[in-house]
């Protein structure tokens, strides 16, 4: 096939679109009061100093040291705010999967208290990065953490997000390794099987009310969730994922 110039050139940049993870804008679904003054002091009283800091966690039976810096902060009321962090391991392990912590504190005349404290959130992935972070308040009744990384197995790099509603209690799992990004890994050989390039996108079925799964890329079309007996949301019908 011949290309003219202009076409070769929206070909060639349509391909690099289909090949990039879509940036993610700022939504109202992040937005809420600006505690950005807050984190240093905030990160300060729960670790006892500045980013990046260490604290050792139990994961498998065994011991490991995390380096922790802060990312959100959320507002729970009454003078009480949620500090989330994220950690990876301190020698960059590449089949180790990083962290997120939560953090309660109260607002006093000095600073902040620290009430309670969860170091080890998932998702957990293998590639040694720190899961990335965002808190939304369009999901559940209370704001929640979205926690995100990346995986890899043979030929396929993936991505899943895992969500934690911050009641009062503590950090509830409300959705546990969404499938969020699924592509192929170029391999240099013909593929046997159907190229898969698709995204999904947490979309708000108004607040209180959950959420469903959008995808586009190769794959287009919507996944609803539903509450479990245990309230861990799970797919309740919709398309089915290719595989890569």
């Amino acid at each position: 096939m011949v290309f003219g110039k202009c076409s070769l050139a929206a070909v060639l940049f349509t391909a690099l679109l289909a090949g990039c993870s879509p940036a993610k804008p700022d939504t109202d679904a992040d937005k809420g009061p600006d505690l950005s003054a807050d984190m240093e002091p905030a990160f300060q009283a729960a670790f006892g100093g500045p980013a990046p800091a260490a604290h050792d966690i139990q994961r498998d039976g065994k011991t490991a040291s995390l380096q922790y810096t802060p990312v959100r902060m959320a507002d729970l009321g009454d003078g009480r705010v949620a500090l989330v962090a994220k950690a990876v391991w301190p020698d960059g392990c590449p089949q180790c999967g990083g962290a997120v912590s939560v953090h309660y504190l109260t607002r006093t005349g000095m600073g902040f208290r620290v009430t309670k404290a969860w170091y080890d959130l998932g998702p957990s992935g293998t590639f040694g990065d720190a899961p990335d972070a965002r808190v939304r308040l369009d999901l559940f009744d209370r704001p929640t953490v979205q926690a995100e990384t990346s995986d890899r197995v043979t030929g396929c790099e993936m991505t899943h997000t895992s969500l934690y509603e911050l009641t009062p209690a503590g950090p509830v799992l409300r959705a546990k390794d969404i499938l969020t990004k699924r592509d192929n890994i170029p391999m240099g050989a013909m593929r046997s099987n159907r190229l898969a390039d698709y995204y999904g996108n947490v979309l708000s079925a108004g607040k209180g009310n959950g959420f469903k799964l959008h995808y586009h890329g190769t794959t287009d079309g919507d996944v609803p969730y539903a509450a479990g007996p245990d309230g861990v949301w799970k797919p309740a019908g919709g398309m089915a994922l290719p595989p890569c």
